[in-house]
């Protein structure tokens, strides 16, 4: 009983290190920005050069994994020099650094728990582990897609109302409800682009979740030859 109990701590652990990583990917990734800022026209709405709103995305995502220590940065727009992000924005961005940082903490703590377990498994099973595994696996994996699932329901149905209630659950305060007309983060980063990057996300973790669990079935069959 308790073997089994661990293979599903092991599953566990498996699933939200996938789905921390693949937030980390997709929201990190520098390319998907381009394509986006293209999409939605970002520069011609903020009156800025694509130079100056590439340094601008670099500082952004740099914050908030902690290689800059600020969102301070002077830009051109419309032909005047400004900074980029006002005050809202720079006290929004700090919540949102240490929720990115609370959630890879959870990553390295599902990684750990992870290594632990298994070489505990694979020493006491001698590597013989993957019928155990994949049962356990595919069991959490019920679960986690049908939430996922769910949740693309929801964010499918009505996005806005999706978002919003992320922002509710995860943020303490209002800092979050920024203005597009007049907030640049936001017209940076608009209500479509996070539409693109939520879908992306629950596509490329689902897609994970399956490519895993037919690995374990495939080792598992092997183990019973």
């Amino acid at each position: 009983m308790k073997d089994k109990v661990l293979a599903h701590i092991i599953a566990i652990a498996i699933i939200i290190f996938s789905f921390v990583s693949v937030i980390d990917i997709c929201a990190f990734n520098e390319a998907f920005y381009a394509y986006e800022y293209e999409k939605n026209d970002v520069a011609d709405i903020i009156g800025i050069d694509d130079g100056s709103l590439d340094e601008a995305t670099d500082v952004l995502l740099g914050y908030i994994k902690g290689r800059y220590e600020t969102l301070d940065l002077e830009v051109m727009i419309d032909d005047d020099q400004v900074e980029m992000f006002n005050a809202k924005e720079k006290e929004h961005m700090v919540d949102v650094r240490d929720l990115y940082t609370a959630v890879s903490t959870v990553r390295y703590i599902a990684l750990v728990v992870f290594l632990i377990s298994i070489i505990y498994l694979s020493i006491k099973y001698k590597g013989k582990i993957f019928k155990l595994l994949a049962n356990a696996y595919k069991r959490v994996l019920i679960v986690f897609a049908s939430i996922v699932a769910a949740l693309a329901v929801f964010a499918l149905s009505d996005f806005y109302l999706f978002w919003t209630t992320f922002h509710r659950i995860f943020f303490s305060n209002d800092l979050w409800l920024l203005d597009p007309l007049t907030d640049r983060l936001i017209m940076m980063v608009p209500e479509t682009f996070f539409f693109d990057l939520v879908m992306m996300i629950i596509v490329v973790f689902l897609t994970i979740l399956v490519i895993v669990y037919l690995a374990m079935a495939h080792f598992k069959r092997k183990e019973m030859i």
